[in-house]
């Protein structure tokens, strides 16, 4: 992926995102991403769908600094045959906003949304994933 940085290639680049003081034990300050970054990862969620939007998710979890900064709203809109009003409804049955950045989701919270974009009719048929079609007489 284009819009990930190594958290060496951060630090030796003397990222202050990465720093201790940027992150306080709670976990709730996030600093946003650099604004090209966010462009190319909106632009793979946008083409690429929901495997996009799991991927920023699962480096946000695992540390990236730039995919923990994206906010939840932007990401969710992004989406392929997403309204406004399906990300929000998301956002809400989550438990967050739409200016909730990744990286301040807690493990209930991102089950919760990965649940919902599962469930959502509207996402199933932009992914292809829509029910077989029947027949008459089966």
């Amino acid at each position: 992926m284009t819009w990930r940085r190594s958290a060496h290639q951060a630090e030796a680049a003397g990222d202050p995102r990465l720093e201790a003081s940027a992150r306080p034990a709670g976990g709730n300050a996030v600093p946003e991403t650099d604004p090209h970054e966010a462009e190319l990862m909106l632009a793979a969620v946008s083409t690429e769908g929901l495997p996009a939007l799991v991927r920023v998710l699962l480096a946000a979890r695992e540390g990236d600094p730039s995919a923990a900064g994206m906010r939840v709203g932007a990401l969710l809109r992004a989406l392929p045959e997403t309204s406004w009003f399906t990300a929000h409804d998301l956002v809400s049955l989550a438990g967050i906003s739409e200016t909730t950045m990744v990286g301040q989701l807690d493990a209930v919270q991102r089950s919760i949304l990965t649940r919902n974009l599962g469930r959502n009719p509207q996402l199933a048929r932009a992914e292809g994933a829509s029910a077989p079609e029947r027949t008459p007489g089966s």
